[in-house]
């Protein structure tokens, strides 16, 4: 997806495309990171299936999810856009799978 979407590749450790906010909206145009503006954004991006957000600000797209083991650390950083809600940690995302609801 877009002009430098071989910059997206994280790698032997996925091997998958990943759409991220910072990357491809201009920094003039980013907005505090909330659920509703990562998935707006991802909503956007073809084949994308799951959105994630970690440390409370770094909005990704992926095609696909597979969980992986981790530390036993809770997801606790609330989004920079809704403090009310919370946006993984530090090592960790929280992820979320998008349907398409009454089109």
């Amino acid at each position: 997806f877009g002009k430098n979407k071989d910059r997206y590749k994280e790698g032997s450790l996925t091997n998958v495309s990943i759409v991220r906010y910072t990357e491809i909206v201009p920094k003039e145009d980013q907005e505090p990171m909330s659920h509703g503006v990562c998935f707006s954004f991802c909503r956007t991006v073809p084949d994308m299936i799951f959105f994630g957000i970690q440390n409370g600000q770094n909005c990704y797209c992926i095609p696909y999810f597979d969980s992986m083991e981790g530390d036993d650390s809770i997801c606790d950083t609330p989004c920079a856009g809704d403090k009310t809600t919370i946006c993984g940690n530090l090592v960790k995302s929280t992820v979320f799978q998008m349907h398409a609801c009454g089109t």
